[in-house]
Order: structure tokens, then sequence, then C-alpha cells
């Protein structure tokens, strides 16, 4: 019977580490990083006839994003985020 017990409770715990193992702390997005981000999508069209609407668009998205916590990408809006 004790046996059993063991190999119960060493199970449980195999359990119990398996599922933390898959668990991963998110890093807080914030209004600067979706600003970089918009900016390196721009840098892809870089020389063309689009590029300064696009700056113009990311820093108008930044400002947006300074005031409310959201970046609105579009057909997306991410709310909450940290006012840096």
């Amino acid at each position: 019977m004790k046996a059993i017990a063991g190999c119960a409770a060493v199970a449980l715990a195999a359990i119990v580490l398996s599922l933390n193992a898959g668990t991963a702390v998110a890093a807080a997005m914030d209004c600067g990083g979706q600003t970089k981000t918009c900016l390196a999508n721009c840098a892809a069209i870089r020389g063309r006839p689009e590029f300064p609407l696009c700056v113009k668009d990311c820093q108008a998205r930044q400002t947006f994003c300074m005031r409310t916590s959201c970046w609105n990408d579009g057909p997306t809006r991410y709310c909450g985020l940290l006012r840096r």
C-alpha cells in the first residue's frame, strides 16, 4: 500500500511540474515597443513615396497610445499598454 501511495505522490508531482514548465511570463507591452515595430515595418518601404506617410502614421499611433494606452493597428486595437 505504501508503494502505491508513493507512486501516486511521484505521479502528482510530475504532473504539477509539467504544467508549470510550459508557463512563461509575457513581457509587458508598451507604446514605445509598438512604435519601434511600426517604424521597423516602415523601413521596409524606405525610398518609396509611401515612406513619409508611414512614419507619420506611426507617430500618430504613438500619440494616441500615450493618451489612451491603446494601440490601434488598423483592424486590431490593443489596450492596457504601458505608456512609455
